[in-house]
């Protein structure tokens, strides 16, 4: 599955970071939660993640800002951030590669996919 990893998931819905959550916990991952945008800015400063799995859809800034507010603040190619969203649609997908997402899915994320976006290796 690859190494170990820091997770940072972002989304309002509860009952989706928890699930999402307990998945990526027992495959050996660290997981930090966020519900807004805010909160996620701040913990990726105070503990930086190797991945970021976000809602766009957010109460206050939406994920849109937060990955280039994210993008600015790290290092070139950290984190990987990706879109966990609702919003279907190809012009959904162009706009989140435009502002710093690697990838655009649909919510709720298959566990065979998440594991194999988790497995590969950091940039």
């Amino acid at each position: 599955m690859g190494d170990r990893k820091i997770i940072l998931l972002v989304d309002d819905n509860v009952d989706a970071l928890h699930t999402m959550a307990l998945l990526l916990r027992s495959w050996g991952h660290t997981v930090e939660i966020a519900r807004n945008g805010q909160e996620a800015l701040e913990k990726a400063t105070s503990n930086p993640p190797d991945l970021v799995f976000m809602d766009i859809k957010l109460p206050d800034l939406n994920g849109y800002e937060v990955a280039r507010r994210l993008r600015a603040a790290a290092r070139p190619g950290t984190p990987r951030i990706f879109a966990l969203t609702g919003i279907p649609g190809m012009d959904f997908q162009q706009l989140s590669a435009e502002q710093g997402f690697e990838g655009h899915y649909a919510k709720p994320i298959a566990a065979d996919l998440l594991e194999s976006l988790v497995g590969k290796p950091s940039l």
